[in-house]
């Protein structure tokens, strides 16, 4: 077995560093997309009903029974223009791990456009770094967007922010928390506060956790005695021999990998002196590709322990690296979020059907053979297993901020925005909004557990990984 695979290894997932290029268009429908949807939902509520999932809450909720793929009902004024800034190229593995979940956004923006609303995306490039984030956000200003979906994540964000502040642009953000003394920024991802109480909570479970550290994710009030450090630039192959070594598995049964030479085994600071009971759980935090590189050489040393992952672990780059290192998919695979992937579309909910639909519509754009990508630079079939639900609802609330204000100047859409609350009925697919609070979700955060098993709710695709699903526990019986 070889080293961990690198970010290099992954290269449809980012472009090669350089000049960063600029991205503006509308959006296109084919004439046959309204026959398209009928077949769609047929099948769509086939799949969904056909799977069965007793022990899921039935909530009462005002959504139709049929939540169709249009979104209609959203009188967007003319020239409406959406900005969305994602990260691409080399040297900015964390802040990457978002570029193809940013695909959700081109699933709110043909949906907008099958009911009636056309909204234009303009995307630009961080390149990861604080100067490239300022000059994409003036670059978005000077094009006349409404408010911008900051796709990324990291400090370098904020300079890019800064330049919305000063223009009055609101700015969502769907995978990343609102930097402090932030103005006229709202994000879609659990506050540090709430993480920090769910991590506890789930870590008081065991006696004697193990932080393996490979980078930022863990929350600061989250204490753990015992810590193994990721070097940068080694290989995790040692740190996860040892970190199998403290949970009591036999590293080289059944064929497990040694990691190399002794020289090479020196990828982890030594272990903090802690009492002699075994090693119960790990804690790894760190950007989504080394957090899979990491779990993958924890498995191929059979570490059986459950695995509580960071955030950054629900992003596509994770799924993928999974998949590209052969590493195995199970429940003892676990993390700390909001409940808002594939999985949700299972119930009978409101929230349910509305996943259903986003769903559908990926399916359907996917099948039309003429969408392309976010990017322009493949198409959307390529990317139907990252699109992310956060992104596209975060266009969705801008477009209806933009509605309700009347107006394209941005101050008018931000204040708009402030007042904004959205349901399930209101197509979203994540949980209850309420834009009053820049943390817009007020639900709490829960521990979800990773499944391999196929829900067949994406369209198959050759370029576009689909191997992982993150569900709630199953609710006592």
């Amino acid at each position: 077995m070889s080293r961990g695979t690198t970010a290099e290894d992954l290269t449809e997932m980012s472009d090669d560093a350089g000049e960063a290029k600029r991205f503006s268009w509308r959006s296109r429908r084919g004439l046959i997309v309204a026959i398209c949807v009928v077949v769609v939902l047929a099948v769509a509520a086939a799949v969904v009903f056909g799977v069965i999932r007793g022990n899921r809450t039935v909530e009462q909720d005002p959504v139709a029974v049929t939540v169709p793929v249009p979104i209609r009902g959203v009188d967007v004024p003319a020239q409406t223009k959406v900005g969305v800034i994602v990260t691409t190229g080399s040297g900015s593995a964390e802040a990457s791990d978002w570029a193809q979940a940013a695909d959700g956004a081109v699933v709110a923006r043909e949906r907008l456009a099958l009911g009636g609303s056309e909204i234009e995306l303009v995307v630009e490039n961080d390149k990861g770094t604080a100067n490239g984030s300022a000059e994409a956000m003036t670059a978005l200003v000077e094009q006349g967007v409404v408010g911008v979906v900051y796709a990324s994540s990291g400090s370098h964000i904020e300079a890019g922010i800064d330049v919305a502040s000063e223009h009055g642009l609101a700015v969502v953000l769907p995978f990343e928390q609102v930097p402090e003394s932030s103005k006229g920024v709202w994000t879609l991802a659990p506050e540090s506060a709430d993480l920090e109480e769910q991590f506890a909570r789930v870590l008081a479970s065991y006696e004697r956790p193990l932080h393996v550290n490979a980078g930022r994710g863990l929350p600061e009030g989250v204490k753990i005695a015992d810590e193994l450090v990721y070097r940068s630039g080694s290989g995790p192959e040692g740190l996860a021999m040892q970190a199998a070594e403290m949970t009591g598995s036999d590293p080289l049964a059944h064929g497990g990998y040694a990691g190399g030479t002794d020289d090479e085994e020196d990828g982890a600071e030594e272990a903090k002196p802690a009492p002699q009971k075994r090693v119960d759980a790990i804690v790894l935090s760190g950007p989504a590709l080394l957090q899979a590189n990491i779990t993958q050489e924890l498995q191929s040393r059979n570490v059986t322990v459950p695995i509580l992952l960071t955030p950054a672990a629900t992003s596509p780059n994770f799924e993928a690296m999974l998949a590209l290192n052969g590493a195995s998919v199970s429940p003892t695979l676990r993390t700390i979020g909001y409940d808002w992937d594939d999985a949700v579309a299972l119930g009978n909910d409101g929230r349910g059907r509305s996943s259903s639909a986003f769903l559908a519509a990926i399916r359907l754009l996917s099948a039309d053979g003429k969408t392309m990508n976010l990017t322009e630079d493949a198409s959307f079939a390529e990317v139907s297993g990252a699109a992310d639900g956060r992104a596209h609802d975060a266009v969705l609330a801008l477009a209806r901020a933009a509605a309700d204000a009347g107006s394209t100047e941005p101050a008018r859409v931000s204040a708009a925005l402030a007042g904004l609350s959205l349901v399930a009925g209101d197509s979203i697919t994540g949980p209850e909004m309420d834009f009053a609070s820049p943390q817009v979700v007020s639900a709490k955060a829960v521990e979800l557990y990773a499944t391999g098993q196929q829900l067949g709710l994406r369209p198959e695709s050759e370029k576009s990984t689909d191997v992982l699903v993150w569900f709630t526990e199953p609710a006592a019986q």
